[in-house]
């Protein structure tokens, strides 16, 4: 379909969540014409309808800007049956539960459902709950935080970055994610449709939540992780991780990608091109998504055990993270860290 048309249809937009991810999804479909509602719990309601400022660092001379183009609610049974043409997903994945995904469908019909979620059975459930027909798979390229907790002494605004090179990928039906692609490009955010997905997840997760969990053991010091008796575990996992999920899939590519001497510049390059402090990025984030990187080594360990793969550097970064919490929750018993 044509972009110049994009504004005719699927006008109706709810995201699910209006974190970093939502507020950066929700502002680029905003812009492409898109009429967004964000859905977020009623202590964040207040705030949300002062408006939020906003700013895209990929034009560096970009100034922040102020997004009140959307509506905001705090219950989907307030808002007319059929209205939304689409659902997005901005929520962590440990959110996704099957009773909040039935509660969402009951609501929205036969709208486009556009999923978001890194974990290994997330897409399952969706399956589980709608429609084949009406699921978009999409995987999130974008890097978005709060710009003055990264960067100490800047503004408050939600700031988010798009990698060179890369594209937010969508897979489901041809028209439907035509319609999603076409405007993402209009609200300037670069999207295409891709036929392996599933893959480029696997990948990509798979050596994204070791290395992250290895940070966190290495006081989420870059400079800790980049040392060999680190990295070596860190990047063992990593092929494990993709091993268990991907069995058989790309195993010179796989072992290129997670090679110590690969990573090793790849850490140092990206401390030098991201236009923010990366490390504190890492520790900021995934902090607070830190229950879905648990579960994920959970789910990688319990995959292997079905499986009779190898797990053996996994199950020691996932139970370093376990000896970690036990000693925080020891010296302060209010802690409520996840083991």
């Amino acid at each position: 379909m044509p972009e110049a048309h994009v504004a005719e249809v699927q006008d109706n937009i709810l995201l699910i969540g209006a974190g970093a991810v939502g507020q950066a999804y929700g502002y680029h479909l905003a812009e492409g014409g898109a009429q967004v509602t964000f859905l977020v719990k009623e202590k964040y309601v207040s705030e949300l309808t002062k408006g939020l400022t906003v700013r895209c660092l990929n034009d560096r001379h970009s100034e922040p800007v102020t997004f009140r183009n959307y509506s905001v609610t705090a219950s989907i049974r307030s808002q007319p049956p059929g209205g939304f043409q689409q659902v997005w997903f901005c929520i962590d994945s440990t959110a996704t539960t099957d009773h909040f995904l039935e509660h969402i469908s009951a609501h929205v019909g036969d709208a486009t459902i556009v999923s978001l979620q890194p974990g290994i059975h997330d897409f399952t459930r969706f399956k589980q709950v709608f429609d084949q027909a009406q699921l978009v798979r999409g995987m999130i390229t974008l890097v978005s935080f709060e710009q003055s907790v990264v960067n100490p002494g800047t503004s408050k605004a939600m700031c988010w970055w798009f990698p060179p090179f890369s594209r937010a990928p969508f897979e489901g039906n041809d028209d439907l994610v035509d319609l999603i692609t076409s405007r993402l490009r209009r609200g300037r955010m670069p999207a295409t449709q891709v036929h392996d997905l599933e893959f480029k997840l696997r990948l990509g997760s798979g050596i994204l939540m070791p290395m992250v969990a290895m940070l966190e053991l290495c006081d989420w010091q870059l400079s800790k992780l980049r040392r060999t008796s680190n990295l070596v575990v860190a990047a063992r996992a990593a092929r494990q991780a993709i091993a268990i999920t991907l069995p058989g899939r790309a195993r010179i590519r796989v072992r290129f990608l997670t090679a110590p001497l690969v990573l090793l510049p790849v850490l140092f390059l990206a401390q030098t091109v991201t236009p923010f402090h990366l490390q504190n990025l890492l520790r900021v984030h995934f902090s607070k998504v830190r229950r879905q990187t648990l579960s994920m080594l959970d789910q990688y360990i319990e995959m292997a055990v079905t499986k009779e793969t190898e797990m053996d550097s996994i199950e020691t970064i996932r139970n370093g993270l376990r000896r970690r919490d036990v000693e925080n929750n020891a010296n302060d018993p209010s802690s409520t860290c996840e083991t």
